[in-house]
């Protein structure tokens, strides 16, 4: 695929008008995807305070083992077929859809007789006998993944999110109420399993009778598996070397030290990235998109692309540097004491998630335009840093120091995305280290607002809520501008 890029930098940012009908979608679409992943946000967040207290942090560690091995069939089950859908020309063409579904139904089966296969030495590897009857139940989520309808990315591709929207949340609260219920129960690893299997069978039945789309039936077209297999090939090497990527930390901690620290960490990880995952969703659901637009109209424009990677990324910099201030204070705050080592695990896997995002941006961008060498690469590197120090890291500093490891994966990755964005003449680091001391400046100002509220008060709460109010509303503040800008785009 040929790509022009037009460098537009010194003409005004805004859309052709060849633009406005994706812009409009894109107006919906941003309003949708930020509606639901507030909920879903919420929903995630109360599943998890809820269960600490259900159960101690060992039932939690070893949940979390079964989560790593749960997200690896998820990511597997996946090997690009949305991307390309929402990317290729043929996106619509109902022999396209069909192919890709046939490729996924077969993945899916593939991935469960793998996970059988590996169900003893996985749980040997762990010394957790539990994970030999757990991982077969939870491979069988990757044949029901496969089975989804293409019109989860059809609806994608034309940024038609609000029934998409509501199915996840659907499925979510289901998945939520389902873990809760058993975990009061039965508080047990398996508790994740039968809420990972009610997500997964939402997910199948509502991607059908929910969503339009074709109807589908096994089909093998030689030219759209090609392009599926063309597209496909370094998205999966990308995806594979991605899971080691995200999830290298849990990986290496469930066998160094004990699963009761594994859930610590988790939990601080999970805090951490909450801003990252927030932008990420947005970025999937609308950036991708209007990228992939330009992409299949042969020509990207330097300027539309910089002024939206702008506009996405200083709240996610900005509620950076929040995070990193109110990270143990709110900790403390929410969870029993035997949690409270997640504290400075948040503090520096918010810092971690802020330089992913800034390469997830620009992974957008080469994923749009089938330009994947360079992601694949940036994920490889990230990979081999981490595990290259992790080690002598957790030695000096612990649960710290495998967080510090994640830092400097994200750093050193940036090398080869920037690499692959110079190339498309869309590379903008001088910007990014502005937002990035954007972020810092303001982290600062909420260390000042924070502790002097605490003085004033003696409450940690009232210092807490003056940091989330403050950066609430800047954060409010910049996605109006981010809306005002698609909708001065769209032209209406």
């Amino acid at each position: 695929m040929t790509v022009e890029t037009q460098d537009t930098s010194d003409q005004p940012a805004a859309p052709p008008a060849g633009g406005s009908a994706m812009h409009k979608k894109a107006l919906r679409g941003s309003a949708w995807t930020l509606g639901g992943i507030a909920a879903s946000r919420v929903i995630r967040l109360a599943n998890n305070l809820i269960l600490t207290r259900l159960m101690d942090p060992g039932p939690i560690g070893v949940m979390n083992l079964a989560n790593v091995l749960m997200q690896g069939l998820q990511m597997f089950s996946d090997i690009g077929i949305r991307p390309a859908i929402i990317q290729n020309k043929r996106g619509d063409d109902p022999d396209f859809l069909n192919t890709a579904w046939t490729m996924s139904v077969i993945r899916g089966f593939v991935l469960w007789a793998l996970s059988c296969a590996l169900a003893w030495p996985y749980a040997k590897f762990y010394n957790e006998p539990i994970l030999m009857t757990l991982i077969p139940v939870l491979g069988y989520t990757a044949v029901l993944a496969g089975m989804n309808s293409t019109s989860l990315a059809t609806a994608n591709r034309h940024l038609a999110l609000g029934r998409l929207t509501m199915l996840e949340l659907f499925a979510q609260i289901m998945n939520t109420v389902v873990v809760l219920i058993w975990a009061y129960f039965d508080p047990s690893p398996w508790a994740l399993v039968a809420g990972g299997m009610c997500n997964a069978i939402c997910y199948l039945v509502l991607s059908f009778v929910w969503l339009p789309g074709v109807k589908h039936r096994f089909r093998w077209d030689r030219d759209s598996a090609r392009d599926l297999i063309r597209f496909g090939r370094w998205v999966f090497l990308s995806t594979a070397i991605t899971f080691l990527a995200v999830q290298c930390d849990p990986i290496v901690l469930g066998k160094i030290a004990d699963v009761a620290l594994l859930a610590v960490y988790g939990i601080g990880k999970m805090w951490g990235t909450l801003p990252a995952e927030v932008f990420q969703q947005l970025l999937t659901r609308v950036f991708f998109p209007i990228i992939s637009d330009m992409a299949r109209s042969g020509k990207l424009e330097r300027a539309r692309i910089c002024e939206l990677r702008t506009r996405l990324l200083l709240p996610v910099a900005i509620g950076t540097g929040s995070l990193f201030v109110v990270s143990d204070a709110a900790i403390r705050f929410m969870y029993r004491s035997e949690y409270w080592g997640a504290g400075p695990v948040f503090a520096i896997t918010a810092i971690a998630a802020w330089f992913g995002i800034i390469s997830y941006t620009y992974g957008v961008v080469l994923l749009s335009t089938g330009t994947l060498k360079s992601m694949t690469l940036s994920t490889a590197v990230k990979t081999i840093v981490f595990f290259a120090l992790v080690f002598p890291a957790y030695q000096k500093w612990h649960l710290s120091g495998v967080a510090l490891c994640v830092v400097a994966g994200e750093i050193i990755a940036l090398g080869p995305i920037l690499y692959g964005a110079y190339k498309l003449n869309v590379a903008m680091p001088l910007r990014e280290l502005i937002l990035s001391a954007v972020g810092a400046a303001f982290g600062l100002a909420m260390y000042g607002v924070q502790t002097g509220v605490i003085n004033a008060t003696g409450s940690n709460l009232a210092g807490i809520l003056a940091n989330a109010a403050i950066t609430g509303a800047v954060c409010l503040g910049c996605v109006r501008s981010l809306f005002a800008y698609l909708k001065r785009s769209s032209g209406s």
